[in-house]
């Protein structure tokens, strides 16, 4: 309008920044203009101020370009100074509005994601049959207690609801911001566990609307881990979508069966098992020691 109705100029021969190629265009072809002599340069997260205003010197030097239209302040005042026929594009109020209104939709989408409900299956394979069966009653119960202290540990962190299901599982509810603000300490949860019992175990997230739409998320998460592999944890969220194996940046980590045979035997020989091996290992590797 400024340009066309205000100052009487062509809009034929333009360079413009910033704004969509296809919008201009769409524009152009709506209002039954040419656009064949039409540059723009849309907006990149790699442009910088000197490309867009190189941009316009060039076509407006090479005679591609009458006018130069930019969306940025710094543009628009190096050309101006520069002698070079010049607009700046700015909001209008109706933009603006718009804007604000999409922001704010976009964080209350995010608010009510991050406000659902998070359930969180943990079972511990094989307590109840691993055990002497004349000491099951008082040494499944210490192990058992154990467990259930990092578990309640691993809940009181998230924020979250504890509830114990029987020997060696047990069910966290939290919500999915809670989980995300802590960090997923599901690594750390994995590898306690494995301190405590040496028994394979599993993780199962699921996130949902509801409380029953998130249980039936985490025992589909619980079941691929169990599947996959032990010390493993798995994600099902509200759209159904599995991640997994979720792993931590910076958690220990160890295996729990080798491939070295002659490493086996002697494992054996002295009582060893190739988890409290490869758990040494990686405590001294975590804390930068050796042997």
């Amino acid at each position: 309008m400024e340009v066309g109705y205000k100052d009487s100029k062509s809009l034929n021969r333009m360079s413009i920044d910033l704004l969509k190629e296809s919008d201009v265009y769409e524009t152009y072809h709506d209002l039954g203009i040419s656009y064949e002599d039409i540059h723009v340069h849309e907006y990149l997260h790699d442009t910088s101020l000197q490309d867009l205003l190189a941009f316009h010197q060039k076509l407006f030097k090479e005679g591609q370009v009458d006018i130069c239209i930019t969306c940025l302040y710094f543009v628009y005042e190096q050309l101006k100074l520069q002698g070079i026929p010049v607009y700046r594009v700015t909001p209008t109020r109706s933009n603006i509005r718009e804007t604000l209104k999409t922001a704010i939709q976009k964080w209350e989408t995010l608010h009510f994601k991050q406000s659902q409900i998070a359930a969180i299956f943990i079972k511990v394979e094989n307590m109840d049959t691993n055990m002497n069966h004349h000491t099951i009653s008082y040494d499944l119960h210490r192990l058992n207690l154990k467990v259930q202290d990092a578990v309640l540990n691993f809940s009181e962190s998230i924020f979250g609801t504890f509830v114990p299901l029987g020997v060696g599982t047990f069910v966290v509810f939290s919500t999915r911001g809670s989980i995300k603000e802590t960090g997923q300490q599901i690594g750390d949860l994995l590898e306690k566990l494995a301190l405590i019992s040496e028994l394979p175990s599993n993780v199962g997230i699921g996130y949902g609307e509801t409380a029953l739409a998130a249980e039936e998320n985490a025992r589909l998460a619980l079941n691929h881990a169990q599947n996959y592999d032990s010390f493993c944890a798995f994600l099902v969220d509200d759209r159904g979508i599995i991640e997994g194996p979720l792993k931590e940046q910076e958690s220990i980590t160890f295996g729990y069966r080798t491939e070295n045979k002659e490493i086996s035997e002697k494992l054996k020989q002295c009582g060893v098992t190739i988890t409290t091996l490869n758990k040494i290992l990686s405590v001294q590797k975590e804390r930068g020691t050796t042997l």
